[in-house]
């Protein structure tokens, strides 16, 4: 999809892949708990039913004391 020569294609994708989000870009509505959903906790939830829930923000030495 990125270029038809082969070698064009993974240089294209290597660049898309490190490049930084723009103003304005969908990567910036990243959900902060599932990096793979573009979206609010509300949408996830809706898209990936009631078994989805978001991560925990603690960290695991909070959850050990």
């Amino acid at each position: 999809m990125f270029h038809a020569e082969l070698l064009h294609a993974i240089t294209a994708y290597q660049h898309f892949v490190h490049a930084e989000s723009s103003p304005g870009s969908l990567l910036q509505h990243l959900n902060a708990n599932d990096k793979r959903i573009l979206g609010s906790v509300t949408f996830a939830a809706k898209l990936l039913g009631n078994a989805w829930r978001p991560r925990s923000r603690k960290t695991l030495e909070v959850l050990i004391d």
